[in-house]
């Protein structure tokens, strides 16, 4: 629990419920979500796609890959507790959804859509050799979050590093 208190910014160690565990950890992922759209835009997609930039779309995938990456920490890190955090983490989730726009009548299609990404996202973990399994997450996350567009160097290094860092 040493990182929940880094996140808080507390030196000294606090008990937190799943809950807070929860709260935390949506607010790492909607830090990093932004970070990785403006991150995309300082590379030039915002000007090269201004279509697929300015969609509800393009948002809510960047959040989805953020959110796995955070999702597979929760798997390996907390145990027994893990599926509770991931049920309070995708109500948080799913408010990130709704500030960006997607309505809550859509609350269902939001959870089975990120059911489905999880699900690629996991599979292209699994389904390539450890040396090259971040670079095959990265190419499935940039296919979902560009749109179809062509891939760039750039934005591979960019998705390639976050899972990268953040799983490794």
């Amino acid at each position: 629990m040493e990182w929940l208190n880094r996140l808080r910014g507390q030196d000294k160690p606090v008990r937190a419920t799943r809950a807070e565990i929860a709260g935390a950890l949506a607010a790492g992922v909607q830090e990093r979500t932004n970070r990785l759209i403006a991150d995309l835009q300082d590379q030039g997609f915002a000007q090269q796609y201004p279509d697929r930039f300015n969609t509800l779309g393009f948002a809510v995938e960047c959040l989805l890959f953020e959110a796995f990456l955070m999702d597979v920490i929760i798997a390996r890190e907390f145990g027994p507790h893990a599926d509770v955090i991931r049920e309070k983490l995708a109500g948080y989730l799913f408010q990130m959804a709704a500030s960006k726009g997607v309505s809550r009548e859509h609350g269902d299609e939001f959870d089975r859509l990120r059911a489905a990404r999880f699900g690629e996202y996991i599979e292209a973990l699994r389904s390539s050799d450890a040396d090259r399994r971040f670079e095959r997450l990265a190419d499935v996350g940039w296919n979902r979050i560009s749109g179809g567009q062509p891939k760039t160097i750039t934005a591979s290094v960019t998705l390639f590093t976050r899972a990268g860092f953040t799983l490794k």
